[in-house]
């Protein structure tokens, strides 16, 4: 564990947070996510994989309106992000720069709109999202 790791832990009801580690306090950190300083305890951290090549080639092409979005990378024509959006996380694919109208959203709607479900996909690997559970066996 470093100061200026990137970490996420559960937030409490389902909510996944992400955010920088800025202090080390014995087996407790001081991580700072969207403005807000949160004391958690090291046990619960997940450490968040990051491909530097990828990081230091991929950067958004287009202008991104909400500052709590975290970049996913570039998947064909699209910016992809997840947003934690206070408790009800959701995923969106950004085409053009611009609020209205210029991206698509939501995890009910990746099953339909393929950069979403990439975008989905890359959340649920950097443990942004849960992973989904197996259907239980019907005996």
């Amino acid at each position: 564990m470093t100061v200026n790791k990137v970490v996420s832990w559960d937030g409490g009801s389902g909510n996944r947070l992400q955010g920088k580690v800025r202090q080390i306090l014995g087996d407790h950190v001081v991580v700072n996510s969207g403005g807000v300083s949160y004391i958690v305890n090291k046990q619960v951290l997940s450490m968040i994989p990051i491909k530097k090549e990828a990081a230091a080639k991929e950067t958004p092409r287009f202008a991104e309106t909400c500052l709590g979005n975290m970049f996913l990378g570039r998947h064909g024509r699209y910016d992809l992000y997840f947003c934690p959006q206070g408790g009800d996380p959701t995923v969106i694919a950004r085409f053009e720069d611009g609020s209205v109208g210029k991206y698509y959203s939501g995890l009910r709607s990746a099953d339909q709109i393929e950069p979403l479900a990439e975008a989905k996909k890359r959340a649920i690997e950097r443990g942004l999202l849960p992973r989904a559970k197996p259907d239980a066996l019907v005996s």
